[in-house]
């Protein structure tokens, strides 16, 4: 999708292998920038102001190939009046920014750039352009990053014109605040991680002397969990020009609402709430979250393990589950909807949305059950799977009485003979789904028709040459099943027969 997963910038280059290509390359220079600037942790107090002789111009480039030339002037940081807060904001920039509410609407990139009404009756694409990151609005002005050459563009959505490259290359978290675009270079050979402010039309750029992992405003200032200090959190004090720092705590997915800033601890992956003005703080969720983001005044976020959307209030109560999903990535709150994406549940990046006042969501969601092999049509590399029960415990005595009209001592009798586990198959459901190259299978039943406990991958042909010797017994092993829309994400088979 987009940057990177989890605390990082996220990008959603065009393929798989643009992605993890970029990942890799960042990751590598984060790490290098992280371990040469590590140091004792510094006391809670105000740091000077930034030293304007130390930071260097940004780097401005055409293209990824083209020479680069660096600007001979360093420009002197002046106090900055207060403005509005910016319109995409929360973490949204930081999870990519690939949705954005504004009047009424909201506009997203699933196929192209999308534009959906409040009630999810009409959606409408305004451009065939899919490389967009970090969404910013002026007036018609589309600001974004493109994921397929980190270039800062604008686009008139009123127009068919084509976008406005403004020449920053190796731009991320992208944000405009009142007369000025903010973002953080962190692409390239010249990437150093600072933030830099330019005009709109991308002149005049400068180094704020702040190097972030992430950052937030209100407006008023910039909050950020400082890189050069293990991810601890700072304000950048934009009236006075100064940094000081905010918590010990090192964070990713920066929030801010009225004095309280919202994050998730990197340590503990705890949800914590810091009073900006007092510094007092305190864990709303104790359990481990990957994702936090705002919607109005309540928090949206999801945990690490079940992976389930929640919402709860901003005092850390009324926690409510949204969604029951387990692969949630890159959340974004626009308006009544939540944004995330699917990597591991589809074959290929997938964008949904989920209504959080009609509960209505944007397609069916990728299905994993346990189910039997029904058939499997080797030349049509077609599947059809049995959903099945899989059932233990007093659950699985309960339903082997009322399936069976027997006693509980003749079911308990019955199920030893399964160690307690009751397989319900009463109703056969049948799903097709198609074999693809990028299906992952993992198989116990090796081609001699012995077995591998720790169990390993095959392909289709190495698949269909199994199946076709030990039929029998593939079609009496259970497996999970993860399909998405007719195809076959994954087949792993569940335990030997």
């Amino acid at each position: 999708m987009k940057l990177f997963r989890k605390n990082q910038l996220y990008f959603r280059p065009q393929s798989t292998i643009n992605k993890l290509l970029f990942l890799f390359v960042v990751v590598f220079i984060m790490s290098f920038f992280i371990t040469g600037c590590s140091g004792p942790p510094p006391k809670i107090s105000p740091m000077p102001a930034i030293d304007i002789s130390k930071n260097t111009s940004l780097v401005i480039t055409k293209s990824p190939e083209a020479d680069t030339t660096k600007l001979p002037v360093k420009i002197e940081l002046i106090a900055t009046s207060p403005m509005d807060a910016p319109i995409n904001q929360g973490s949204n920039i930081e999870n990519g920014g690939y949705a954005l509410f504004l009047d009424d609407v909201v506009n997203y990139v699933d196929g192209g750039l999308n534009r959906i009404n409040k009630n999810s009756s009409h959606i409408k694409q305004v451009s065939e352009k899919n490389d967009m990151l970090f969404l910013n609005k002026i007036d018609n002005l589309l600001y974004y990053v493109s994921a397929d050459d980190y270039n800062v563009y604008y686009l008139d959505i009123t127009k068919d014109d084509e976008p406005i490259k403004i020449g920053l290359y190796g731009a991320c978290f992208l944000m405009v605040l009142g007369d000025y675009i903010y973002f953080q270079l962190a692409v390239g050979h010249e990437a150093d991680f600072y933030i830099y402010r330019a005009d709109k039309d991308g002149s005049n750029p400068e180094n704020l002397g702040i190097k972030a992992s992430s950052f937030s405003s209100d407006g008023q200032n910039i909050y950020f969990a400082n890189l050069d200090d293990d991810y601890k959190l700072y304000v950048y004090i934009m009236s006075q020009g100064i940094i000081e720092q905010l918590s010990n705590n090192n964070a990713h997915q920066l929030n801010i609402m009225g004095d309280y800033l919202y994050y998730i601890n990197r340590t503990t992956e705890k949800i914590t709430k810091l009073n900006v003005k007092t510094l007092e703080s305190v864990v709303l969720y104790e359990e481990k979250c990957s994702y936090l983001n705002i919607n109005g005044n309540i928090l949206i976020f999801s945990h690490s393990i079940t992976g389930g959307i929640f919402s709860m209030h901003k005092d850390g109560s009324d926690i409510k589950q949204i969604l029951e999903y387990n692969d949630i990535n890159g959340l974004i709150s626009a308006g009544d909807y939540v944004f995330f994406e699917s990597y591991q549940n589809t074959l290929n990046e997938k964008t949904f949305w989920i209504n959080l006042k009609s509960e209505e969501l944007s397609e069916a969601l990728p299905v994993t059950t346990l189910s039997l092999i029904a058939n499997y049509d080797a030349e049509k590399k077609i599947i059809v799977t049995d959903y099945i029960e899989y059932l233990t415990g007093d659950e699985a005595i309960k339903t082997y009485i009322k399936d069976n009209s027997v006693s509980e001592r003749k079911a308990k009798q019955a199920l030893e003979v399964t160690s307690g586990v009751y397989i319900r198959n009463l109703y056969q459901k049948y799903q097709e789904y198609k074999i693809l190259d990028l299906t992952n299978i993992v198989l116990l039943i090796k081609q001699d028709g012995s077995f591998d406990t720790n169990g390993y991958n095959v392909d289709c042909i190495t698949f269909s040459e199994i199946y076709n010797a030990n039929e029998e017994l593939v079609k009496s092993s259970i497996f999970s099943v993860t399909g998405f829309d007719g195809e076959l994400v994954s087949l792993i088979q569940f335990d030997e027969p």
